[in-house]
């Protein structure tokens, strides 16, 4: 419960909080937006800790327990989070955080993102003819649909009619390689939407509210806070998975099982697509080839100790030894490894292992409780009493369980044990309230007659029989039921196929009539069939089969009645059928111009193809005019496919194959004669990058003189060394220019890094002498002797100078390790920060004392 103030009751302590989370799945809409890419991000999120949860704790259960994983929990996706979510590099909510500076929106923001992201295995650069085919997947119509050229030429409206209308440009696309799939953005006011529009002094006044919820939303003045839209979501989900992880996470996924919203009736493919979408079948998957049932030692002793007879002869017998034991002997220790295995505390066990094992405890424990029951029974002289009692149970079980099964309606069967129970019913009366003696002596005339014992032994026959009746009535009962279901399937695809002649009819001239025969012989199969569906094939399930129960094997359930009412509808479907084929001559006319032209076209699809990862290439370096070509040729691709979706203009889809064959050949043209600029930007873009790394490490290396400074004391500051301070500053500032500077010429922007590298080198190496010279005068106050020194010494030298020759093997490998990294390309700053964090990480807490300037 809540208090006014929105607080919970009565639960002071974090350990007695429930808490639930109920989110979208993710969404692949008409055209997705900001929305949707965040909504999405949320499940990617989500299912980025559901693989922690169900993998990796799975696999630190096994590493626990020193047992070798016999799964491979696969790659996840926690790079496609990353893709999103990191600042450093930055992801796509980093940069469009950027783009809130810049104001570069749309079609500017996805060319960022491709330049970015070009190469990432989650990130999908959209192409034109990629988008066609997505909005062709979505039934949507694009800038081109709607229109096609004919033979001659003209220009002509389609007839096909789309779910939507909308347009997407591909330069204002992006996909990204969601768990569930690929997923398509449309960049369209993305810059609007994340920046933060409530303004300062309004946040402000709602701060200083006198509503306590109100001021804790907007409590927090961190710089967190005043970060943009995506920013604050990401800080805020990463919090939510934080909080998800901490206590006992369970999952529920909700499955749709029908599109059509159909009663009783499962879509098995998209049921299948939306389990292995969401992780289900890879868990499943994981279970089934690994260890899941496992108990620990003391805990499996304590069940199944019963089965290890050493265990039983032995006092204080380890759990580990009775668990061996027992899976050894009831399992088989050549399946040790495969079957089970034995870790540190526990044992792990495949499916169906342990459920093995408590059959057979059962079925010995009861073996067990037998033989005790019949020895004590023997030595109290009660055998017959329990006799009695046990018929009359039986006999009334026997008639419970026929009239719960349906068997009761079996004459035969009723009439029998009715008949039974009458006749035992007497002797059980007869011992009701009496006790043992009493009721022993009462029973004496049963110990000489044979009668009772042939009536025991057909209440036994009767009961079998019953169990026997009801387990067949069962099976046909479900044998119906699936006939039922059947022929509800059949319903279901006729009704697909009567949607099917519909649309191939759409657009049709009806010049003779034939198209309105068509109408109506479709409506009244659609008419027949929703009867079945709605009406006809569940009251024939409400009305059950009819079986004789007593025939010997098994019965045999007469579906004529589903399949008559199944015939009483194909021959309507049949005539829609044949309708929608006599009106669709010109459809068969298309299919050989589509046998004539499936080579050409199969050629030039696939050399589209081959041409595609080129030209986004050409996209994302800035050259004009590839782009536009491979345009043209994937139009005409949408163009063929919407021909062969009406296929009443052969004379079209041919001409247009035709065009289509000669665009690609100049789209090819065009990529050969951009190739050799291509690779100069290419070329030209990886110096810029680098020059802007070289940058980075210069602001680091200025950044750390300047820290450096700060920390000396003022009075050992000397006049030269303020000098240096304003050199550094300069050069911070110049540096810091320069990085806003990117999109210079290469060569102006060359030359400016190189000046300010050789500035900033002559600073710093100054620096380093000022100090050194500082820590030379400090040494020799202390008696140790000036020791200055022009250039770097060489290392093996610094060591003896250092006093740790003794290490000198260690410290050459760590050296030679800094070389990899400097021929490596890594940046300096990045190494040193490494090997400082590394030395004060393994020194953390060590109290010896280090002389000043050795640290």
């Amino acid at each position: 419960p809540l208090d006014r103030g929105g607080s919970i009751r009565g639960a002071p302590q974090a350990d007695a909080v429930v808490s639930l989370l109920d989110i979208f799945g993710f969404e692949d809409m008409n055209e997705n937006g900001f929305e949707q890419l965040f909504i999405n991000l949320t499940n990617e999120r989500i299912q980025s800790l559901f693989n922690r949860i169900m993998f990796e704790r799975e696999l630190e259960e096994y590493r626990r327990e020193g047992i070798t994983a016999a799964f491979d929990p696969g790659r996840g996706n926690a790079e496609c989070v990353d893709l999103f979510c990191l600042s450093k590099p930055p992801g796509v909510i980093k940069l469009l955080a950027d783009q809130c500076q810049t104001g570069k929106d749309g079609a500017a923001f996805v060319s960022v993102l491709n330049g970015r992201f070009g190469n990432h295995p989650y990130f999908s650069v959209a192409d034109p003819r990629g988008i066609q085919q997505v909005m062709k997947a979505k039934g949507l119509a694009s800038k081109a649909a709607g229109r096609m050229k004919t033979q001659k030429g003209a220009t002509r409206m389609t007839t096909k009619k789309f779910k939507k209308d909308l347009s997407l440009d591909y330069r204002e696309c992006f996909g990204i390689r969601h768990y569930a799939g690929v997923v398509v953005y449309t960049v369209r006011d993305f810059v609007t939407k994340s920046r933060d529009a409530l303004l300062p002094h309004l946040a402000e006044v709602l701060r200083k509210s006198s509503k306590p919820n109100l001021q804790s939303l907007f409590a927090d003045d961190s710089e967190d806070a005043k970060g943009t839209v995506g920013e604050k979501f990401v800080g805020q989900l990463e919090k939510l998975a934080d909080d998800l992880q901490q206590g006992e996470t369970l999952f529920v996924r909700c499955i749709k099982s029908n599109m059509q919203q159909i009663p009783l009736h499962v879509d098995r493919k998209m049921v299948l697509e939306q389990l292995t979408r969401g992780g289900v079948v890879a868990a499943l998957e994981m279970r089934h080839a690994g260890l899941p049932d496992r108990l620990e030692y003391r805990t499996f002793a304590e069940e199944f100790d019963l089965l290890d007879w050493s265990s039983r002869r032995a006092a204080n017998v380890d759990g580990r030894v009775v668990t061996e034991a027992v899976l050894r002997s009831i399992i088989g220790g050549e399946h040790q490894g495969v079957l089970f295995a034995f870790g540190y505390n526990k044992v792990f066990m495949k499916s169906g292992v342990l459920s093995r094992l408590r059959a057979v405890m059962l079925l010995y424990t009861k073996q067990i409780v037998r033989k005790v029951q019949s020895r004590w029974r023997a030595f109290k002289g009660t055998k017959l009493v329990h006799r009695v009692t046990e018929t009359w149970l039986t006999v009334t079980a026997a008639i419970a369980e026929a009239k719960a099964t349906g068997v009761w309606s079996v004459a035969a069967i009723s009439a029998a044990l009715e008949e039974q129970q009458g006749q035992v019913k007497p002797w059980w009366e007869s011992i009701q309230g009496l006790d043992v003696k009493s009721a022993v002596t009462k029973l004496e005339p049963l110990v000489k007659d044979t009668t009772f014992s042939k009536l025991v032994s057909r209440i036994e026959a009767t009961a079998k029989q019953v169990k026997s009746v009801a387990s067949r009535k069962t099976s046909a009962d479900a044998a119906y039921s699936s006939s039922i279901q059947q022929g509800l399937a059949d319903v279901h695809d006729m009704l697909a196929e009567i949607s099917r002649i519909e649309e191939d009819t759409e657009g049709v001239v009806d010049t003779d009539g034939g198209k309105q025969r068509c109408e109506e012989a479709c409506a009244a199969a659609r008419k027949r069939l929703e009867e079945l569906r709605i009406t006809a094939l569940p009251d024939l399930k409400n009305q059950g089969p009819t079986y004789d129960l007593l025939a010997d094997g098994p019965i045999e359930v007469d579906s004529g009645a589903v399949d008559a009412l199944i015939a009483s509808v194909s021959g309507l479907v049949d005539n829609a059928r044949k309708c929608g084929h006599e009106i669709t001559v010109t459809r068969r006319e298309f299919q050989k111009a589509i046998a004539e032209s499936s080579q050409q076209r199969a050629e030039a699809s696939a050399r589209l193809d081959a041409l595609k990862k080129d030209a986004q290439r050409c996209m994302t370096e800035g050259i004009d005019g590839v782009m536009d070509c491979v345009n043209a040729a994937s139009e005409l691709e949408g163009q063929l496919d919407d021909l062969m979706e009406e296929a009443s203009d052969a004379a079209a889809f041919l001409a247009t194959v035709k065009e289509l064959s000669e665009a690609v050949a100049a789209a090819a043209a065009a990529i050969s004669k951009a190739k050799a600029e291509l690779e100069k930007r290419e070329q030209e873009r990886t110096e810029r990058t680098a020059l802007g790394s070289r940058l980075d490490d210069l602001a680091e290396r200025v950044a750390e003189g300047l820290r450096s400074l700060r920390l000396r004391p003022a009075v050992q500051l000397e006049s030269k060394d303020t000098d240096l301070a304003g050199e550094l500053t300069a050069v911070s500032a110049e540096v810091a220019e320069l990085r806003g500077q990117l999109a210079l010429p290469l060569d102006a922007l060359r030359t400016k890094v190189s000046a300010a590298a050789a500035r900033a080198d002559k600073v710093v190496e100054a620096l380093e002498a000022s100090a050194q010279d500082e820590f030379s005068r400090r040494r020799a106050m202390f008696g140790g002797g000036a020791r200055v020194s022009s250039a770097l010494d060489h290392p093996e030298e610094f060591i003896r100078q250092e006093g740790v020759q003794d290490h000198e093997d260690v410290l050459m490998r760590i050296y030679a390790g800094v070389k990899e990294l400097q021929e490596a390309k890594a940046q300096r700053s990045r190494v040193k920060r490494c090997l400082d964090h590394f030395v004060k990480h393994a020194f953390a807490g060590d109290s010896a004392f280090d002389p000043p300037g050795r640290a």
